[in-house]
């Protein structure tokens, strides 16, 4: 499945197969990839290589720090038409502070991401397995979310009291999205509240055999076909596969081999 990294893919801009979809990986910076990956990129381009061949990327540093406007800025320089960034949630308001009061935390998240613009395709919002379920704390977290217009926003629900028709309901009235999470921990919920499908792929469940990432076109067609954008990213903490992944899901939705 690997190819070199000189073998560049162009993916056409306005490849109607792709439109609506968006395929990556989350995070980039894996060092363990410069001599595979990343062969002859320099790291400086790591991001921009990705944006080449993928046409989403889920951000994992802003998980861990506030980003300064000036490095989302160039996060959006490299991105192509159509190339959409998907952030992961500030820590300190999901495992910190449990949503709770949280407001100018997000607040201080919002402008660090605001150059991103049109970019901005999502912000994934991972609540910790220890936080069961509590429908006012997630409608008063919903409603924060509200000073966030820019953005369209994803829970992913690590607790399984959270699979509820209740939750279910709040997040389709409040337009927030589930995150499907598969081969995760946790049970994989595949409800869809809104126009916004989200899903995140973590690899074998249990040491069991990987689903050829092949296999994710026909829903994931269906899922932009009925009106929603789609996002999908696979995750690479112990994946080294994850990059060649999003490629063969991309390869599979267009339908013809990607030009090298």
């Amino acid at each position: 499945m690997p190819r070199p990294a000189d073998a560049a893919l162009s993916l056409p801009t306005a490849d109607p197969a792709l439109e609506g979809i968006h395929v990556g990986i989350s995070g980039w910076n894996y060092t363990q990839w410069r001599h595979g990956f990343y062969a002859h990129v320099p790291q400086r381009d790591w991001l921009a290589h990705c944006a080449r061949r993928f046409t989403g990327m889920e951000v994992n540093a802003t998980f861990f720090r506030f980003i300064r406007p000036e490095v989302t800025g160039s996060w959006r320089a490299v991105a192509p038409p159509g190339f959409l960034y998907g952030l992961k949630g500030h820590r300190f308001v999901t495992h910190v502070c449990r949503l709770e009061q949280v407001a100018p935390l997000l607040e201080r998240m919002r402008q660090g991401t605001l150059p991103l613009g049109p970019r901005l395709g999502a912000v994934l919002w991972q609540v910790p397995s220890g936080l069961v379920r509590d429908l006012a704390l997630l409608d008063e977290f919903a409603r924060r979310l509200d000073a966030w217009p820019e953005a369209r926003h994803v829970v992913e629900f690590r607790h399984h009291s959270w699979i509820s028709d209740s939750v279910a309901t709040l997040m389709a009235e409040r337009r927030l999205a589930v995150c499907r999470s598969e081969g995760a921990e946790w049970p994989a919920w595949d409800v869809l509240t809104t126009d916004l499908a989200y899903l995140r792929i973590y690899g074998p469940v249990q040491g069991g055999p990987a689903r050829d990432p092949r296999a994710w076109a026909e829903p994931v067609r269906q899922w932009r076909d009925q009106g929603r954008v789609v996002h999908v990213y696979f995750e690479a903490d112990g994946n080294d596969d994850a990059p060649y992944q999003a490629e063969a899901l991309i390869e599979q939705l267009r339908g013809t081999p990607l030009r090298r």
